[in-house]
């Protein structure tokens, strides 16, 4: 439920903030305003490229809110050639229905594409934590049985 919160408050604050640093842009031309809104932008893609990982993280590990979202964020930036593709990957998707017929698009978002285009980077998240964090750490102690696991 924090998450959620924090996921509102990061999204109203940080859309208002842009279009505030761009509308005195506009009306100044001041390059300052600018640049705090390319940085508001890049800060958003960050935490959206962040998100899997939060919620990876939240389900595998039992640890407090701020060491996730430090624990996401560092993972974000040491595989960010990865994130960055699958985040182009969900885009392209979105813009691809949205070429093709804008009212159809719109009906498969709401019903279908929500899942479609957050899958890939949920499915990456997974398989780097598995791959990264949990092998390092199956590898140190042998002696955790995992689910699934047969002997």
């Amino acid at each position: 439920m924090f998450v959620l919160l924090v996921d509102a408050i990061i999204i109203v604050f940080g859309l208002n903030a842009a279009h505030f640093y761009y509308s005195v842009f506009v009306s100044s031309h001041n390059m300052v305003w600018l640049m705090l809104c390319y940085i508001i932008v890049v800060l958003f893609i960050i935490y959206s490229m962040m998100h899997p990982y939060i919620y990876q993280l939240m389900v595998t590990f039992e640890c407090k809110i701020g060491t996730i979202y430090k624990n996401a964020l560092m993972i974000t930036i040491a595989k960010l050639p990865g994130n960055i593709l699958t985040l182009i990957a969900s885009l392209a998707v979105i813009l691809l229905l949205f070429n093709i017929n804008p009212l159809i698009a719109s009906l498969l978002i709401a019903v279908i594409g929500l899942c479609l285009t957050s899958y890939p980077g949920h499915f990456y998240a997974a398989r780097v934590i598995e791959r990264s964090i949990l092998k390092d750490m199956k590898n140190k102690q042998s002696k955790i049985e995992y689910i699934g696991e047969e002997e």
